[in-house]
């Protein structure tokens, strides 16, 4: 049987369990009574829904923090509701204000904790993401300047592109500044001009990697800034 038929099922087994062990206990059933079996069943829908959603996205790595969050939330809510009801249902508190009251007191604090634990799990979930993305760019130009450094043709600036190579390999790499494009595209002009042998090709070169230089030390900058300024 596949989850998805599964997961409906059993919750309707279950909500069929609660209405007989409502009728059950309560033979003649008064205001009181119908409005606990009433949340009774809200919040096995709700359990059910969840428990249906998170089966959703139990195969996406991304959302794996966002999925034990809200299971732990999941299984908090449900007893804590039923057992709430189920005060009420056997008589033992006689007040349709205050089961209403309390469930929607309940509801509310986990639709709260719901909705502040998605915006942390999103923002945890872009951070990464900006990190690996910066972490993939930096090791592209590295490997990149690796290339450039080790080709016998440009033995002439192998000093530079070394510097270069050694600043961009030690440097913070799990933080994205606006100078990593920049490098990017200064890196690729340098691969162009490299290719291609033009009058003006040395002073050329020499321009883009003083400019490469100068922007990896831009980017240290930007970086301790970026840091200072997150602390």
């Amino acid at each position: 049987m596949k989850t998805k038929t599964s997961i409906p099922i059993i919750g309707a087994i279950i909500i069929g369990i609660t209405c007989l062990m409502f009728f059950i206990l309560a033979k003649e059933p008064t205001v009181v009574q119908w409005t606990s079996f009433t949340f009774m069943i809200f919040a096995e829908l709700i359990a059910i829904g969840g428990v249906m959603a998170i089966g959703k996205y139990s195969k996406n790595p991304e959302k794996t923090m966002f999925i034990a969050g809200m299971s732990s939330l999941i299984w908090i809510y449900l007893p804590v509701s039923l057992i709430v009801s189920l005060i009420f249902v056997t008589g033992l508190i006689d007040s349709v204000t205050a089961i209403i009251t309390i469930q929607l007191i309940i509801l509310a604090v986990t639709a709260i904790i719901a909705i502040l634990m998605t915006v942390f799990t999103k923002s945890v979930s872009d951070k990464n993401k900006a990190t690996l993305q910066s972490v993939a760019q930096i090791k592209q130009i590295q490997d990149d300047v690796f290339i450039l450094m080790n080709d016998e043709r440009n033995s002439a600036y192998r000093d530079k592109l070394e510097k270069i190579y050694e600043a961009i390999r030690y440097c913070d790499n799990a933080t994205y500044v606006s100078s990593d494009d920049k490098i990017v595209l200064k890196v690729m002009e340098l691969e162009t001009v490299f290719q291609n042998d033009g009058e003006d090709k040395d002073s050329t070169v020499d321009g883009l990697l003083n400019e490469i230089i100068l922007l990896t030390k831009k980017r240290t900058v930007e970086v301790q800034n970026m840091k200072r300024g997150g602390i």
